[in-house]
């Protein structure tokens, strides 16, 4: 196994494509190796959390498995090619996900789409429109919560079964990410400010304070331990893991309140749905725009939304950003999602960020 220093662990990261950053949360270990990146059989320079065959680094750079599942201690190399390395590597290492927030994980089994719903990625919108596609499939639907219907505890499945049908290519994989950031201050917004659908037991419980001033919540994630509520947890930890499966995703798209309604109706068609527009909470959740300004208003919405992307810059100094950054470099890492435009003010340098000690930024507070 080839162990690096940190600095070149991200440098490498940072210079590989999005889905080849699988694994991302190895970083924090400054920990690298070669493995291979989806079923291309190309090797790329990645961070890992977990490798069956890391005692024994193949050759070729590859996982390689014999039949009972080990590496090839004669000769290092992989046997056979390395789709069907890989192929035999996930049978036989990957019993479950290696995650948890498997619950976020939606199964529309009658168009094997599995769709990764990330809290504060317009996530209820998310879980309203399957249940609302569903109804066709299942009319019980019609009633009832929005939320969480199409978990897969709720369509009788074992962690087992949801584990192959992550694993199996002929089920489209999607996801919606966003830049943390935005997501930050948005989950500040909806729970700890005095507004009337903030759920500010959630702040209690996390930060101490029903009303926590923002300088507050941020100090709570230098101090430690992470956050366990899920609008606070990496985008890289949802659904059973996506640091360690996102090469299975064929649909890893940005969230972003002018593209949604086009890039989820291309995600429905992909998985067989010719006119989105047939799904009654489609055009609820995902409006189209002004049609005389052909600008989308989402202060106008009826939906929970925070609107956080137009104001988040007011929130931030270079200290409180770098924080916030390094606590979510997995994610900035694992979707390849590049800085802000805003911060290029401060003279940003992801690299930079990544390594610097942000209390040392605390004068410009």
């Amino acid at each position: 196994m080839r162990t690096i220093s940190f600095a070149a662990c991200l440098g490498i990261a940072l210079g590989a494509s999005a889905p080849a950053r699988q694994g991302a949360r190895g970083l924090q270990q400054g920990h690298c190796d070669y493995t291979p990146a989806g079923y291309s059989g190309d090797v790329v320079a990645v961070c890992i959390t977990k490798k069956a065959c890391s005692k024994q680094p193949c050759g070729s750079g590859l996982p390689a498995v014999a039949k009972d599942g080990l590496c090839n201690d004669k000769s290092g190399a992989a046997t056979g090619n390395g789709n069907l390395a890989m192929t035999a590597y996930r049978r036989i290492a990957l019993v479950q996900l290696p995650g948890d927030l498997t619950d976020h994980l939606l199964v529309i089994p009658e168009h094997k789409l599995l769709f990764c719903f990330i809290a504060k990625n317009n996530c209820l919108s998310f879980n309203d429109l399957f249940r609302s596609l569903r109804e066709r499939y299942d009319p019980s639907l019609a009633e009832g919560p929005n939320f969480g219907r199409n978990s897969y505890t709720n369509h009788n499945m074992t962690l087992e079964q949801l584990t192959e049908y992550v694993y199996d290519p002929a089920w489209h994989k999607a996801v919606f990410y966003r830049e943390p950031l935005v997501r930050f201050v948005s989950a500040f917004r909806s729970k700890c400010v005095r507004e009337p659908h903030a759920g500010n037991g959630v702040c209690q419980a996390e930060f101490g304070r029903k009303y926590p001033q923002f300088t507050e919540v941020v100090g709570r994630l230098a101090r430690g331990p992470p956050v366990s509520n899920p609008h606070w947890r990496p985008q890289a930890d949802f659904c059973g893991g996506l640091s360690g499966m996102l090469s299975e995703f064929q649909t890893i798209e940005p969230l972003d309140a002018r593209t949604s309604r086009e890039k989820v109706a291309k995600l429905l068609k992909q998985v067989g749905i010719e006119d989105p527009e047939s799904i009654p909470a489609f055009n609820e959740r995902f409006p189209p725009p002004d049609p005389k300004t052909g600008v989308w208003h989402p202060e106008e919405s009826p939906f929970h939304t925070t609107n956080a992307d137009s104001v988040v810059q007011e929130y931030y100094t270079p200290y409180l950003a770098c924080t916030v950054f390094q606590y979510y470099l997995d994610d900035y890492l694992l979707f390849g999602i590049p800085a802000p435009a805003w911060t290029r003010k401060w003279d940003f340098h992801a690299q930079q960020w990544a390594r610097v000690d942000c209390a040392t930024l605390k004068e410009d507070t």
